[in-house]
């Protein structure tokens, strides 16, 4: 048990390249915050036809809900949500003129001008003093952070942080290489097994024997 907790430290440092190198590969494709997996989210919709679902799922997908759960719309968790509730029947809407998922998440960003007023959802937001600045959004746009998608200057940075974090632990791990082999402090597996083999001298031993002969 003793050997096996003196090891590690030996076992963690070999370690540090690997563990980096997936930081650098794995980590700047992890979804950010309110990024969800499109085929994971089921979301419940008034459209019957499957491509219009499957559009329906990918514009939920790919906005975040303005209540202010920071969630994707399809994932927010308010059961009676002011904003996903109708915001879902106005994508619906959106869906039945013919628009696609990339015009309908890019008009939500930008705007879809005053001829939405038209629709029922944005007239019901207009109307109603604490929901006014959703129908206002709607027309004028909410800007880049509806999107939920991962900026590329967000990836960007990413991967830099990655590699800096890998270029760091490789450094510590190659320098404490370096100083055990140009004679430094020996590992601590390198000094348990020398004390091991002290402890199993012929010397040792033979004092262990004389004092068992004592004792009898």
């Amino acid at each position: 048990m003793r050997r096996l907790f003196l090891r590690r430290p030996i076992i963690f440092a070999s370690s540090l390249p690997t563990l980096s190198l997936i930081l650098v590969f794995f980590f700047p494709f992890v979804p950010g915050p309110g990024v969800a997996n499109l085929s994971a989210q089921k979301v419940y919709t008034l459209l019957k036809d499957e491509k219009k679902v499957k559009t329906f799922t990918e514009v939920s997908n790919g906005i975040i809900c303005k209540c202010g759960c920071n969630f994707v719309l399809s994932a927010c968790p308010h059961i009676e949500c002011g904003f996903a509730i109708p915001i879902r029947r106005f994508i619906e809407n959106r869906i039945h003129e013919g628009m696609t998922a990339r015009e309908i998440i890019q008009k939500m960003e930008k705007g879809f001008g005053p001829e939405i007023k038209r629709d029922p959802i944005v007239q019901g937001f207009l109307a109603n003093p604490v929901r006014q600045g959703y129908g206002n959004a709607l027309i004028r746009g909410f800007g880049p952070k509806i999107n939920a998608r991962t900026s590329p200057l967000a990836m960007s940075m990413l991967v830099l942080v990655s590699f800096l974090v890998f270029y760091i632990l490789f450094k510590y791990w190659r320098d404490r290489k370096t100083k055990h082999a140009s004679g430094g402090t020996p590992p601590p597996g390198q000094a348990s097994s020398s004390r091991e083999a002290d402890s199993s001298s012929p010397e040792l031993d033979a004092a262990l024997q004389r004092l068992k002969d004592l004792e009898k």
